[in-house]
This record gives C-alpha cells, sequence and structure tokens, in this order.
C-alpha cells in the first residue's frame, strides 16, 4: 500500500483507507470506519484506540480541550495524543486535516444510549447522574444533540460521552439551568423521579417523607397551640 509519510504525526494512505501511528512502542495500523461531516473516524486494529481526523482547526482546538478536561474525570475517552498543529502540506479529501488519537469504546462492552426511538428506561438514574456530573465538574454541556453520545460500560456501569465540537462552557451560575436544558433534550429521560440513593430510600420517596414530617410537625405545633389556648380559658 502506497503510504504517505508524515514526520512525528501520522501517516496516512493515499486511498484514505488506513492510517498508521508513529508512535514506535505501538505503531499500529487504523482502519477506515466511519466519514462524518467534519470529520473521518478510523478504528485500529487492536479495538483499543481510534484515530480522529479532523478538518477544521477551531472544531480541533475545542474538541481537544474540553474532551481533556472531561476525561480529567473520567467523563469522556482519554485522549493519547493529538497533532499539535497542522500535518505540513497535508490534505484529506482535499482539506487540510488534524488529528486526535483517542481510547476507543468497544461496542463489545460499551453500548449507546439515549439514541433517537431507544427506550433510555434501564440508563435513566445512571444518565442523569453523569448529565449533571459533567456539567457541574466540567461546565461543560450539549444542547443541540446530547442523545447521540453516550455511551455506557456494561461491565463496569459507566458512562462516558463522545464528540464535543457541539459542546460549550457555561458559566458557575448557568449550570443548573442547562443541566435541564440537557435533560430535556433527551427523549424519555425523567430526572425528576430519579431513584438517587438516599440512606437506601429513593429521591422520590425520602421527599414524600419529608413532606409527611413536615405536616406531622406542624400539626403536633398546631395542636400544642390549642392545648395552650385551652389552658389559658381556664
Amino acid at each position: 500500500m502506497d503510504i504517505v509519510s508524515y514526520p512525528k504525526f501520522i501517516r496516512i494512505a493515499k486511498d484514505n483507507n488506513s492510517v498508521v501511528a508513529t508512535e514506535e512502542t505501538d505503531p499500529a495500523r487504523y482502519e477506515w470506519k466511519i466519514s462524518q461531516f467534519k470529520s473521518v473516524i478510523y478504528i485500529a486494529k487492536h479495538q483499543k484506540s481510534l484515530i480522529k481526523i479532523i478538518m477544521l482547526a477551531e472544531d480541533f482546538d475545542k474538541e481537544v480541550r474540553l474532551q481533556q478536561l472531561a476525561a480529567q474525570y473520567n467523563l469522556a475517552p482519554e485522549i493519547i495524543s493529538s497533532s499539535p498543529k497542522q500535518i505540513p502540506d497535508a490534505t484529506l479529501f482535499g482539506s487540510p486535516y488534524y488529528f486526535i488519537e483517542m481510547e476507543y469504546l468497544n461496542p463489545r462492552v460499551w453500548n449507546q444510549i439515549g439514541a433517537v426511538g431507544e427506550d433510555v428506561d434501564e440508563y435513566n438514574d445512571v444518565l442523569c447522574r453523569f448529565i449533571r456530573e459533567l456539567v457541574e465538574k466540567t461546565n461543560i454541556y450539549n444542547v443541540e444533540d446530547p442523545q447521540l453520545h453516550f455511551y455506557f460500560n456494561v461491565e463496569t456501569s459507566e458512562i462516558k460521552m463522545i464528540d464535543f465540537d457541539r459542546c460549550k462552557q457555561c458559566l458557575d451560575e448557568e449550570k443548573e439551568y442547562f443541566i435541564n436544558a440537557m435533560y430535556e433534550q433527551i427523549p424519555g429521560l425523567n430526572c425528576n423521579i430519579m431513584s438517587r440513593s438516599v440512606g437506601g430510600v429513593k429521591l422520590a420517596r425520602a421527599r414524600k417523607n419529608k413532606s409527611r414530617r413536615r405536616n406531622k410537625s406542624k400539626s403536633r405545633r398546631k395542636n400544642k397551640n390549642k392545648t395552650r389556648r385551652k389552658s389559658r380559658r381556664k
């Protein structure tokens, strides 16, 4: 196969069907997986990493920055390496490009959840918690198409999000607004009845019990006041 070489970066085949990472300790070959609107994905044959080719500089800079931030909290795939600048004189489909090499969420253990038309009941609680954690810890949110980018690990029960090019960051005082905005973007997701454990009791039940205690407390105060008034009359 005719391979074009780029020192210190990656090598990409002229037919665009494969790329080779130049890391000497792991010269892995990556095979073409899918072409998207502004990027191309190549999956490593060892199924542990992928290379994402990105055409636009602004998309590349933002995606690397936000994904690295989310990955610090284990909320996104780890970035293994990335091109520090555009690869000199290199083009893919006639456009200059950048690349990100990252952890691959293998579908053997990572299930996409929240996609259009998919029932999210099974993942309701963990997805609600993930969205809240993402926004609270990183200020990152996506209100354009968040339902397309969540993956659930069937072995560890963790969630990670991919594709940060449509993500933005909010101010601290805006976090609650964008947490709820992301909730509303996912059909079938109901975070108001999330079964967050409170001493082994579901949140909805805990709120109900709290309301009952408040009513009992009001009733006791009311009875106590009645007793006092009766005592004064005597």
